[in-house]
């Protein structure tokens, strides 16, 4: 999809996003093993909306071409999972009128789910900001 539509649809929804560590714990040690880039949006400016109707489900489609659009091309140490469309809305408690649909990327080293965040994850997390800032999309709910 081209840049400018990518822009339209994140103007259109008004999308947000925000980032969240991933962990683990083994041995009762709290280990960082990946990270949480969740995109939240609403359906062309309706600010409420139902669990699971259309617009809600139009709403994510659209997120998930966004994050696709930002995820690495590259084959590296890194693995993506862009979760199923979950039918829940959320709620910011700061903009409680606002139901919003989420779309969640998870990022983890490729060896596997228990490996310890390095480098390489953080950098292509840092690497996913850039791109949903250069389409429009702002960090913070």
């Amino acid at each position: 999809m081209p840049v400018e539509q990518l822009r339209e649809l994140v103007a259109l929804h008004g999308v947000r996003y925000e980032r969240w560590p991933e962990y683990h714990y083994q041995d009762g040690k709290k280990i960082a093993v990946g990270f949480s880039l969740e995109l939240y949006g609403i359906h062309r400016g309706q600010v409420h909306l139902s669990p699971g109707d259309h617009e809600s489900m139009e709403t994510f489609e659209d997120l998930r071409r966004i994050a696709e659009s930002v995820l690495p091309r590259e084959d590296r140490s890194t693995r993506y999972e862009v979760e199923p469309y979950d039918p829940s809305l959320y709620i910011d408690p700061r903009k409680p009128e606002r139901s919003e649909v989420a779309l969640k990327v998870k990022i983890f080293h490729r060896l596997g789910f228990f490996h310890p965040v390095d480098e390489s994850e953080e950098q292509r997390l840092a690497e996913m900001e850039r791109g949903l800032e250069e389409l429009g999309v702002r960090r913070g709910r």
